[in-house]
């Protein structure tokens, strides 16, 4: 009896399982359900899909495909549409988890809006297990490529983005940016985000990202930092080698209107600066004018100064010499970016023999700068050389304002005349 009941039970669901399957294969029509398949699709609070196109299903791969698919963040984050979508589903899971029986989506042919930033994707895969989603894309715009690799886990109130990986290519550098963990939830915030690892080129730094906001408008703080920076690494300085110890880079960002502002501070302990001798240049300068000050020598003071020290720092293209270097201490630069511009309000670098101060301003879209800086030459009497850096067409070119530094001579030159005339007078009547 209980034998001839199971069998009866065994041929029941057997023979359901048939007609399912002939219902699959000559009646069902997804385009049907496609109220009731989009309602399955959305069971993360956080994210909206909506299958607008045409649908078809392939019993034999179990997939869907759907043309014109709309993925958008609810809180606004992000907005994207897709030409064609590929889901495929486990049978396993339509049956044991009927609320997420999908194993992977494929998107093709997209374009997604986050950050202000519009970028075209080609292919976007995301893979599910465990209720987890690995998603991969490369993203592309008409001024950068990212390649993106995170794990998406939703929760009730948030998604958990974890192991996102980033790499671009800057100014002909590698690139990478990775972030452990991401907590985004319902209203807007972002939790602090640590222990992000930027690599550029060789150079890593480690930072961290607080005070995050994304709407209305994006906004957040930051800093990076790396116990040791080899600046040449990263900037091409024609030669030139730079190395920051203890370097911090502190920020703070907001982007609204496809406008980004941001208030940018840098500054290091010490540095090493090769291919120059500015400390000895500076002494050998403080040495001439003490001796002028004293109206000791003032001829060949000056003619030592004006032939040798002056052309060096006027010359137009600047060589390195790899056989010299410069020691410097603590670097301060504050700065701001705006409209494409970054405007650079303090320059503040101390030396043993001098200090560097000044401000100027680089354009982001044709990497030219103009900087003014003063070279101020310590001790007594002490002199401010007027100093104009500027970059362009690739090449560094440096030239010393000749009229402000003969004003900042003259009480000098008038001093030592003063002095010269009192010594020869001196010995006159001595």
């Amino acid at each position: 009896m209980i034998k001839k009941l199971l069998l009866s039970i065994v041929g029941i669901i057997a023979l359901l399982i048939i007609l399912m399957f002939i219902w699959l294969i000559f009646i069902f029509n997804p385009n049907d359900y496609k109220a009731w398949i989009n309602s399955k699709i959305n069971n993360d609070p956080n994210i909206h899909i909506v299958l607008n196109g045409s649908l078809d299903f392939s019993l034999k791969s179990m997939q869907l495909n759907a043309k014109e698919v709309t993925i958008n963040a609810q809180n606004g984050t992000f907005t994207s549409h897709w030409q064609d979508a590929t889901i495929k589903i486990n049978p396993l899971d339509f049956f044991i988890h009927p609320s997420n029986p999908f194993e992977s989506l494929t998107l093709q042919n997209g374009e997604i809006s986050a950050a202000h930033q519009q970028f075209k994707a080609s292919l976007l895969n995301i893979i599910e297990k465990h209720q987890r989603y690995s998603v991969s894309t490369e993203l592309t715009n008409d001024v950068k490529q990212l390649n993106i690799q995170l794990t998406l886990t939703p929760h009730t109130n948030s998604t958990e983005i974890t192991d996102l990986s980033i790499q671009t290519i800057l100014n002909n550098l590698p690139v990478c940016l990775k972030v452990p963990s991401i907590y985004l939830n319902n209203n807007n915030m972002l939790n602090n985000i640590d222990n992000i690892r930027l690599k550029i080129k060789d150079q890593l730094l480690i930072g961290n990202i607080s005070q995050i906001v994304l709407k209305p408008k994006l906004s957040f703080k930051g800093q990076f930092t790396a116990p040791y920076l080899a600046l040449t690494q990263i900037v091409n300085l024609n030669g030139f080698k730079v190395n920051l110890d203890s370097f911090a880079l502190n920020f703070a960002l907001s982007h609204n209107d496809s406008v980004a502002k941001a208030d940018i501070s840098i500054n290091a302990q010490s540095a090493n600066l090769i291919g120059i001798d500015l400390n000895a240049i500076a002494s050998s300068t403080h040495n001439l004018l003490s001796a002028v000050d004293q109206g000791d020598g003032i001829g060949s003071a000056f003619q030592t100064l004006k032939s040798q020290l002056l052309p060096l720092l006027a010359k137009d293209k600047l060589v390195a010499d790899p056989n010299k270097s410069t020691q410097l201490k603590q670097l301060s630069i504050q700065s701001h970016i705006d409209n494409n511009q970054l405007k650079t309000t303090s320059i503040n670098w101390q030396a043993p023999e001098f200090r560097v101060t000044g401000s100027g301003q680089i354009n982001l879209s044709t990497h030219e700068l103009n900087y003014p800086l003063s070279i101020h030459i310590k001790g007594t009497p002490s002199l401010t050389i007027p100093y104009s850096l500027n970059y362009q067409d690739k090449q560094f070119t440096a030239a010393i304002n000749q009229a402000q530094l003969q004003k900042n001579l003259q009480p000098i030159i008038e001093k030592a005349l003063t002095n010269a005339l009192n010594n020869k007078l001196g010995s006159f009547f001595r």
